[in-house]
């Protein structure tokens, strides 16, 4: 699923997006409320070829997270580690898609 088609699907679950862009990062689309920020990022493989989405989210506890989920038998792909936005963990859905949970 392309990040368009699956913000468009959100965008039916009451999420509203915006184009947006880190730096030199890819465009993404971002929804942001008094609740919290989803963000829905393109995934390139090293060919090129697009094969997945990241998910980012952000969350008040990257740690807490990562400890809940981890009981749950989440993939942990990149452990929680400073980032240029905040303390952050990258891990796997059930679809296989990698998810960005950042602490802000």
């Amino acid at each position: 699923m392309t990040p368009r088609r699956l913000a468009a699907f959100y965008f039916r679950l009451g999420l509203h997006f915006i184009r947006h862009r880190y730096g030199a990062g890819p465009e993404h689309f971002a929804s942001e409320d008094a609740g919290g920020v989803f963000e829905v990022y393109p995934m390139r493989e090293p060919d090129g070829s697009r094969r997945q989405v990241r998910l980012g989210f952000a969350v008040t506890d990257v740690r807490e997270t990562v400890a809940r989920l981890s009981a749950l038998g989440v993939e942990i792909v990149s452990a929680p580690a400073a980032s240029p936005t905040g303390l952050r963990v990258v891990l796997t859905d059930p679809e296989g898609d990698r998810v960005a949970l950042t602490e802000f």
